[in-house]
């Protein structure tokens, strides 16, 4: 079964991240809000650390770390977790839309109550969403992906 946090409408892998900061560094120099010895400093620093991730919680944690080491990177890591809320609304809209596609109104009832007492906590619900109705759980994921 998948599980959702393995799931990414666009992976954060390292490549991407490195990309992206690179590209995001780049541009402050092009706009002269950071020096040319500063952009070496960071990119140097994301290029020697990044080569030794090997999983997406490892790249998001050092996205997180980045973002605090270098005030210059904290807009990479905020697109990074909008990207990620965007994609947990989007899986909890599709597997709502699947419970009331069912016709079981004491199901959706059910789903209803667990997602308004957890709504604070998003990641949480989806993950208690998918173990409590893996069925109904993989067939949102299918609309969605």
């Amino acid at each position: 079964m998948a599980h959702y946090g393995d799931m990414h409408v666009q992976p954060l892998t390292k490549l991407r991240l490195f990309r992206e900061a690179r590209r995001y560094i780049l541009d402050l120099m092009d706009h002269d809000t950071i020096t040319s010895e500063r952009a070496d400093e960071i990119l140097g620093y994301v290029n020697t650390y990044v080569v030794d991730l090997d999983t997406p919680e490892q790249v998001k944690a050092f996205a997180t770390h980045l973002a605090e080491k270098f005030a210059e990177l904290r807009k990479v890591q905020m697109k990074f977790a909008l990207e990620e809320q965007e994609e947990m609304d989007e899986t909890l809209k599709a597997f709502v839309e699947e419970v009331f596609s069912t016709g079981d109104m004491t199901l959706a009832s059910q789903v209803m109550q667990q997602v308004a007492a957890l709504e604070d906590d998003i990641s949480n619900c989806l993950k208690t969403l998918q173990e409590r109705y893996p069925n109904v759980f993989e067939a949102a994921l299918r609309k969605v992906h």
